[in-house]
């Protein structure tokens, strides 16, 4: 056949058209072919399918679809198209599919792609309080994607290959992943690596999620990767299985939200449960890293970085009534130009059901050795701290002007919102200094190659 024109009227959407095509079909015993070349409408490059099947019914049919994607903007076919929760705005680029059909059946489909640009747009009720947030535009998505079904386990597998993606200025490059999905039951979720920073940026602009947690998402603002991923996500609240996420971590940075630590160049190891029958997190992270930088907005303004982190970091979240985050470490072993030791920290948040807010903070710092000259790092001045307290550091600031401070150590206890009353937390510390070089007052001569023990407590 030539001159082939097919006329496509979606019940919902705009119609388009294939011309200039040409077909050929054949039916042999129980053997079909069908081969069709044609054009869409405004693209040079003809769409070409080749459809290859065996069987007399079509509830019999065994065969083979391929369908071969020239390089175009296919944008108008999916214009007005009703995609369920989300639209198709704009989509450029080629690929193939091979779906393979089985007594009627489909029993796999392999799809491989090259899409420059793709721009989608959602329809959820979070999304129309946020008409800004709508459009979302991914560049340079490639790869390839096979999705089978095991019919004796009643599974789907969705396989990933040689995966990219870039959103904004963030590219995730090159991953590749598996999915089972077992209907009204379980989906599981296997990836190389994930972009962290990329996935969260996403969710953060999508619309998706709620208000409050579309905001701490964004004031997290998360980065780095999450390597050799496993995510079990149960979809059925009666397979009465909790949420589990296990992976390493790949110089993972976080945001203070709400006082809590900032955190850069975080590796290390992550296993996450959550319940949501009672919507309460726990979890455990495993710090290993060689280069980590870390601070405490409420208490210090100053950063602390390391060049060797070791520790066990403690996570348990509770969202039944309002929210309490708990975040409690073992001994961590920090090393740095500045600094051989380990701290200890307990962090406490608590958001009420009523708006209102608590933060606590459990610090102990110990250290083998401190080079005097960078005590500042260590002196607490951050915007929370009391006044008695920030004159007294002020004065150790000005006093400690050289020497080593050896098996010393610091003590934090109380609250870190902005506002809160002196009787509500507590800084004590003592110092122990060799070869030091102190200055009591401008009025009296410096005291050198000292060595002295100084104690603090509070603003005494």
């Amino acid at each position: 056949l030539q001159g082939v024109a097919i006329n496509v009227h979606p019940s919902n959407g705009d119609s388009f058209s294939f011309v200039q095509g040409t077909a050929s079909v054949r039916n042999q015993g129980q053997n079909h072919y069908l081969h069709v070349n044609a054009t869409l409408e405004g693209n040079p490059e003809p769409l070409t399918v080749s459809f290859e099947v065996q069987g007399d019914r079509p509830d019999q049919a065994s065969g083979t679809l391929h369908v071969l994607f020239p390089k175009a903007d296919y944008s108008r076919v999916f214009a007005g198209q009703d995609l369920g929760t989300m639209d198709i705005l704009e989509l450029a680029g080629s690929g193939q599919a091979w779906i393979e059909v089985e007594e009627g059946q489909l029993n796999a489909a392999t799809v491989e792609f090259d899409i420059p640009g793709v721009t989608i747009s959602g329809k959820s009720e979070e999304q129309a309080r946020q008409p800004e947030s709508e459009q979302l535009g991914l560049t340079n998505l490639k790869g390839m994607a096979r999705l089978s079904h095991n019919s004796e386990e009643s599974v789907w597998e969705l396989a990933l290959a040689n995966m990219s993606v870039t959103y904004r200025s963030d590219s995730w490059q090159s991953f590749n992943a598996q999915v089972l999905f077992t209907p009204d039951q379980l989906l599981e979720i296997a990836a190389d690596h994930l972009d962290l920073g990329l996935l969260a940026r996403l969710a953060g602009d999508s619309g998706v999620l709620p208000d409050d947690a579309a905001a701490d998402l964004k004031g997290f603002n998360p980065d780095g990767s999450l390597q050799n991923v496993s995510l079990s996500l149960p979809i059925s609240k009666t397979a009465g299985r909790p949420l589990t996420l296990k992976a390493n971590v790949a110089n993972l940075q976080l945001e203070s939200v709400r006082n809590s630590p900032n955190l850069w160049g975080m590796d290390g190891f992550v296993e996450l449960e959550f319940d949501p029958s009672v919507q309460h997190l726990t979890g455990v992270a495993e710090v290993n890293s060689s280069d980590f930088s870390m601070n405490i907005p409420s208490t210090f303004t100053r950063v602390w970085d390391y060049s060797r982190v070791n520790g066990r970091l403690h996570i348990d979240v509770s969202m039944a009534n309002g929210q309490v985050v708990k975040l409690a470490s073992g001994r961590i072993v920090a090393e740095s130009d500045a600094i051989n030791g380990s701290v200890r920290f307990t962090s406490i948040t608590e958001r009420f059901a009523d708006g209102s807010r608590d933060a606590r903070l459990d610090l102990m710092v110990g250290a083998n050795r401190i080079e005097g000259s960078q005590k500042s790092l260590y002196l607490p001045d951050g915007p929370n701290i009391s006044d008695n307290l920030r004159n007294t550091m002020k004065f150790l600031e000005r006093a400690l002007i050289d020497g080593q401070v050896y098996n010393s150590g610091i003590l934090y206890r109380g609250s870190t919102v902005s506002g809160s009353e002196a009787m509500s937390k507590t800084f004590q510390s003592f110092w122990q200094l060799s070869d030091g070089q102190i200055n009591f007052s401008d009025d009296w001569p410096n005291l050198e190659a000292l060595t002295a023990t100084v104690q603090t407590d509070d603003d005494k």
